[in-house]
């Protein structure tokens, strides 16, 4: 290779010595800034991971407060994980706040007053420690005063020493206590406490009935302590957390002020430099861009005459060449220029015959796909004609409503109503399913479990609810056994059966897979099924749980596929969740069942926004 001593490559390598040698004497007084600066950060983190420890210890507190309080292992053991979390906590903290006191960081918190801090998490650990001494006292179920109350009142119940609707009397009046630690609860059993207490004519009555008074006693004046007196532990770690929070944002304040103070210097610095290292770099650039430019010109008018012609011009010749690598690239190009050309015209001749053909192609899918979907449609015309009218809903249970919203245009959810009458009893049936998949599979395995419910209630005469899972379970098993593909094998139904005897007003409901909710008077009752899908237990005989209730005017009784609760939405775009669905219908069974049809329609569609519907969606609401 021929050396060129003036040769792009080494005006290049000439510019960039000279930059960096440049770059390297402009640095030098920024680096006397490096150690205090990195000293700075050391001490906010630090900072953060002190007011992090102290934020997690008093949320340890809370948490224990929420857990353990009524948590079994923790009265037969003695002890909690998160006691031993907080001391570690709070070990930690007191070294870090240590830390930040050495001389090492004096400049940084002349006015942070650490001490306080520690005191605060003495203070917290103290609190803590009452906590937990009150809550081992207080007890929970067999142990502490709460295990002592049920042993006396199970000795006199155990005895006969008590009729057995006082006893219950008792036992109620204290749940009610347990539950809502409300004072007019203890007042009431003290008072029926009293009252038995001076018609017993029983030494040992008496004695029991008082020392169940006496540990009762204790229990609410503990329970005071606790949560609802002036000097509560709640009020104490509440005042705990004040003082804690007021140190941290004391910190966080003399942290801004540091920096607002040396960041006016440092930034100082940073722009003499950045504009000398810019003005330099530009004139040592200019320089070499000139020298360099020259051949790049020619080029550039050669490109642009060459693009602007199509690729279709060749003609456009560049005279007088320097002698360096540019020179080289315009040479080879001017060589490459008459390949592209021909190059280009057999490719645009390609491209014009398989554009012809694509089309053709596209023509042929368009009509493929919509000789498909005039097939779906007329599925979704048949699937409609399977599932019941709101009318016919309505007339077998007079106060009810139902969501139906398929994810596509053909659903693999179904519901099933209908009014059955025997020479002596007349049930009303109501059933959703929830098959596997949703589209046109879901669909189809939708359609084969409708006609085995009619032909297993309407044919077989089968009216029991779990007998009838049963029934639908072996039905499928031949169907889906019979079948060599391994996809298909796997394919079930999710159904909840729910079946009212009008006379007895009476409620039966068996599931695979699907729940039951009922509201009752503000209670939530929640019915499970059994936690095997119709098609999956390969136990032909297997038998499905079953609960039986009594209906009362008013009741509310909801069956559902999982579409609404696994819906994507809200500001987080997140799934709903079967909690907040619950509670949704919680709400909602306060209004007429027409209304509830339309406010979970309407709080659906709000809710699921521009998120893509994730699943079929089907609920009936019924009010008895």
């Amino acid at each position: 290779m021929k050396f060129r001593p003036y040769s792009v490559r080494n005006k290049i390598l000439l510019a960039n010595a000279s930059l960096l040698i440049l770059y390297a004497l402009m640095l030098w007084p920024l680096f006397h800034d490096t150690n205090e600066y990195n000293q700075f950060q050391t001490y906010k983190s630090k900072v953060k991971e002190l007011n992090s420890r102290s934020t997690t210890a008093i949320s340890i507190v809370y948490g224990f407060m929420i857990k353990e309080r009524e948590n079994i292992r923790f009265y037969q053991f003695r002890a909690s994980p998160q006691i031993f979390e907080f001391k570690n906590n709070i070990k930690s903290i007191v070294k870090l706040e240590n830390t930040l006191k050495s001389k090492s960081y004096t400049q940084y918190t002349y006015e942070v007053n650490f001490e306080q801090q520690i005191r605060n998490m003495n203070q917290l650990d103290l609190v803590f420690d009452s906590l937990v001494k009150l809550t081992l006292f207080r007890g929970f179920k067999d142990y502490g005063l709460e295990g002592k109350m049920r042993d006396a009142i199970h000795f006199v119940e155990q005895n006969k020493l008590l009729p057995l609707e006082q006893v219950l009397m008792l036992r109620r009046d204290e749940k009610d206590y347990l539950l809502r630690h409300q004072e007019i609860y203890a007042r009431r059993l003290n008072m029926e406490i009293d009252i038995f207490t001076k018609s017993s004519r029983s030494q040992l009555l008496t004695e029991k009935l008082n020392d169940y008074q006496t540990y009762f006693r204790q229990l609410v004046h503990i329970d005071s302590l606790l949560e609802v007196s002036p000097k509560s532990i709640q009020y104490q770690l509440n005042k705990v957390e004040e003082r804690v929070v007021f140190q941290q944002r004391l910190i966080e304040k003399q942290i801004i002020q540091y920096e607002e103070e040396n960041s006016y210097n440092r930034k100082r610095k940073q722009y003499i430099v950045s504009a000398l290292f810019i003005l330099i770099s530009l004139g040592v650039n200019l320089f070499f861009a000139v020298q360099i430019s020259r051949n790049l010109h020619k080029l550039n008018f050669s490109l642009k005459s060459y693009i602007q012609s199509g690729y279709q011009d060749s003609r456009v010749w560049i005279e007088n060449i320097n002698s360096d690598e540019i020179g080289d690239i315009i040479f080879n190009f001017q060589a490459l220029k008459r390949e592209i050309t021909g190059l280009m015209f057999n490719f645009n001749r390609d491209l014009e015959e398989r554009t012809r053909k694509i089309e053709e192609q596209k023509s042929l899918l368009q009509d493929q796909q919509k000789h498909t979907l005039e097939s779906i449609h007329y599925a979704q015309y048949i699937q409609k004609a399977l599932l019941p009218k709101t009318e016919h809903i309505r007339k077998v249970f007079e106060q009810s409503f139902s969501i139906y919203f398929p994810r596509d245009i053909i659903s693999g959810d179904f519901l099933w109503v209908q009014n059955i009458k025997t020479p002596t009893k007349e049930y009303a049936f109501a059933i959703v399913g929830d098959c596997t998949g949703h589209g046109v599979p879901g669909a189809m395995i939708s359609m084969i479990a409708i006609t085995t419910l009619n032909d297993i209630i309407q044919n077989k005469k089968i009216y029991k609810p779990e007998r009838i899972l049963q029934k639908m379970n072996q039905k499928f098993i031949e169907l889906l056994q019979a079948s060599s593909n391994q996809e298909i094998m796997y394919e079930g139904v999710d159904i909840g059966i729910l079946r009212y005897e009008k006379k007895k007003k009476e409620m039966i409901f068996s599931g695979a897979n699907r729940d039951l909710l009922l509201i009752r008077k503000e209670e939530q009752l929640v019915m499970s099924g059994s936690r095997m899908a119709v098609g999956h237990v390969t136990d032909a005989n297997y038998v499905y749980k079953t609960h039986q209730i009594v209906a009362e005017k008013g009741d509310s009784w909801y069956l559902f596929s999982d579409g609404f609760s696994d819906q994507f939405g809200g500001d987080q775009h997140k799934k709903l969740k079967r909690a907040p669905f619950y509670q949704l219908l919680k709400q909602a069974s306060k209004m007429e069942p027409l209304v509830q049809g339309a406010f979970l329609t309407d709080w659906f569609i709000n809710w699921k926004g521009s998120n893509q519907q994730v699943d079929d969606v089907t609920i009936i609401g019924i009010r008895t």
